[in-house]
């Protein structure tokens, strides 16, 4: 499988183990504005405890991939941390908030407000049962269901393999044929996997055979060779 782009992705270096020529991707961004109130953008800062903290739906090859991007911004130089599942929640809270009873108020928020907030700085609304119902999608008290059921239905628009529902700009919008890297996208596929399932996607896509054009019988007979006489006997001739 060829590429066609303006830009690299995590797993264009697969192109060098050998590819099929015939068969092109033809990466074209394209980004569509999804024109959502501001309340359902996803983005949200965790009870000003310093984390920021949104939704990102990614659909590849087919398949569509939820992810949570969590930040703490008290650290200087802080990145997004993207979160393809609870372990990775669970590892970000943990390096962040390296206290115990702030693990322990993430795992299991005690009842009741009184002296809550002196002893942890993690907030009560975001405990590990909040990031559960994000990821399964079973609980309908959270309001990701709701995200995540728009998103599904934007996605079923997209006939390309790559597709990202994301905030640009203060602005959701539907990134198609994005570029997959900045979501460290790796982390749910490596590489040569991306790739591979790639090719096969494209492999997989209905292409319409061009319809064979009409000959006339005669054209077809000239073309061989074959005259009006080739079949029957010249009445010329004695």
């Amino acid at each position: 499988m060829r590429i066609v782009s303006d830009f690299r992705d995590f797993y264009d270096g697969c192109q060098a183990l050998g590819q099929d020529r015939t068969l092109v991707y033809v990466r074209k961004r394209q980004k569509i504005d999804l024109d959502w109130p501001v309340g359902d953008c996803g983005h949200y800062d965790l009870d000003r405890c310093g984390v920021l903290h949104g939704w990102v739906a990614i659909k590849f090859c087919g398949n569509i991939h939820r992810c949570v991007w969590l930040q703490n911004v008290n650290q200087a130089g802080s990145k997004r941390v993207h979160c393809y599942g609870i372990e990775d929640v669970d590892k970000f809270v943990r390096q962040n908030f390296p206290k115990d009873e702030d693990y322990e108020h993430y795992l299991d928020p005690p009842d009741g407000w009184a002296g809550w907030r002196e002893k942890s700085r993690w907030p009560r609304s975001f405990s590990r049962d909040y990031f559960v119902g994000t990821f399964t999608n079973g609980l309908d008290k959270w309001s990701s269901k709701r995200y995540w059921d728009k998103t599904d239905t934007k996605f079923e628009l997209v006939k390309e393999p790559v597709a990202v529902v994301d905030v640009v700009d203060n602005r959701k919008v539907l990134l198609v044929n994005c570029q997959l890297k900045p979501y460290n996208f790796a982390k749910v596929k490596p590489p040569q996997t991306a790739y591979m399932e790639l090719e096969s996607w494209l492999n997989n896509q209905a292409r319409p055979m061009r319809p064979i054009p009409h000959v006339p019988d005669e054209t077809l007979a000239a073309a061989k060779g074959f005259d009006k006489f080739s079949f029957r006997k010249d009445k010329a001739k004695k």
